[in-house]
């Protein structure tokens, strides 16, 4: 593969693209008579007993989004809650450190929670993990080590078996969006509204005008049989996307399963799913028809508000929301503004000791290295988002990747 292609694939998308795809499990988008929520709720709950084997306790990362809570209402169906055991990572005063404590206390698991600043990171930690553009698990190396150290600090708090399962809420997400919903698409267009879709530099093509991500996704796909079941954007976010997620998420410390992965759990949600016309509606109706207890607590996607029973509901509250943060930009009217703390650059650097220097080393080794393939880190057009907290890790975890010359 060509190298100045493979490293424009990582700035562009943030991981390579992958030229020889496995086949992942895809289901068929037909919806059954049979898709309905006590349906739903009866394969979730089948689901969960058969990955739970003989496990009598189990471990469960929770946010304050809706795919951790989902999994927490289905393992409260199957084990005492004093059996789960969940941890979570951040800051205080940021809603998905601070919900799950509310979650925690309403239903009477067992929480313990890592904050930024107990953890640290090194450029030697980094170099010495030996990891290359080929082995490393997750391109963005300073966020993933990151992560990495959270979830050991957080393994070892809970002071349980290492071995037991960690229950992720992969493809929730995805499968519970339908972001790619009804897309019959030729390959062609499929493969450039899924570049368009992703890319996050909006300004690349001015630096790089002879770079084309779609037409380089259009040419790995063209070999390939018509899909059967799904389509073609379906399955390049598979092949290429969420299998960078669960190839990442299988590298961190304990042993992942997937609840949202097994195939008559995705056909069931996204069977549900085609009955409901609002974004969310799904879950929704689900958490208020099971788990009441969990739908009257926030959601950090309701902006820290309860789980509305309505989409109107939502719709409303939303746009009440909006109007207060942007009249509390004003002199005097601070105190209508949210408050969640955001997880920015600066916050970062403050908390996370070493981080500064991870930063810093890793955008001079990059700088030097990606030169002679004709890509300019500090290019203008680059210059902002490196200043953002994704951009300016993508770019110095290049500088750890042993790029060669």
């Amino acid at each position: 593969m060509n190298l100045q292609n493979e490293i424009l694939d990582i700035l562009y998308f943030g991981y390579p693209l992958r030229s020889c795809v496995d086949e992942h499990v895809l289901v068929s988008n037909a919806v059954t008579d049979e898709s309905t929520l006590s349906k739903l709720r009866s394969v979730f709950l089948a689901a969960t007993e058969r990955l739970l084997g003989n496990h009598q306790h189990v471990i469960l990362p929770l946010s304050g989004g809706l795919d951790s809570r989902l999994i927490l209402g289905c393992l409260l169906e199957c084990l005492p809650a004093s059996r789960i055991h969940a941890f979570n990572y951040g800051v205080p005063g940021n809603l998905d450190f601070e919900i799950p404590q509310k979650i925690a206390r309403a239903t009477g698991i067992h929480l313990v929670q890592t904050e930024f600043r107990e953890v640290q990171l090194s450029p030697d930690r980094l170099l010495d993990s030996g990891y290359t553009l080929a082995s490393a698990p997750c391109h963005n190396l300073i966020g993933y080590t990151l992560i990495q150290a959270l979830s050991e600090t957080s393994l070892g708090k809970l002071g349980v078996d290492a071995s037991l399962p960690v229950w992720s809420g992969f493809l929730g997400d995805r499968i519970f969006n339908e972001k790619w919903k009804g897309l019959q698409l030729p390959l062609r267009e499929s493969a450039h509204l899924f570049a368009e879709n992703y890319c996050i530099n909006s300004r690349f093509a001015e630096l790089f005008p002879d770079y084309d991500p779609g037409a380089r996704l259009e040419d790995m796909y063209r070999d390939s049989d018509e899909p059967v079941g799904t389509t073609w954007i379906e399955r390049m976010e598979y092949h290429q996307r969420q299998y960078r997620v669960r190839s990442t998420l299988m590298t961190l410390p304990g042993s992942y399963c997937f609840l949202f992965e097994q195939p008559e759990v995705m056909a069931q949600i996204i069977g549900c799913g085609q009955r409901f016309s609002h974004r969310g509606e799904l879950q929704t109706r689900y958490f208020h028809q099971f788990h009441p207890k969990l739908a009257a607590l926030p959601v950090t996607s309701r902006f820290g508000a309860a789980l509305l029973k309505y989409p109107w509901q939502t719709s409303l509250n939303r746009w009440i929301r909006l109007g207060k943060n942007r009249a509390g930009s004003l002199p005097g009217l601070t105190f209508l503004k949210d408050r969640n703390v955001k997880i920015s650059p600066g916050l970062l650097s403050a908390q996370v000791r070493g981080y500064d220097e991870c930063i810093r080393g890793g955008l001079n080794v990059a700088g030097k290295a990606l030169e002679p393939l004709g890509i300019n880190i500090y290019h203008p057009v680059l210059s902002s988002w490196r200043h953002t907290r994704l951009g300016a890790e993508q770019m110095a975890s290049l500088g750890y990747l042993h790029i060669p010359s």
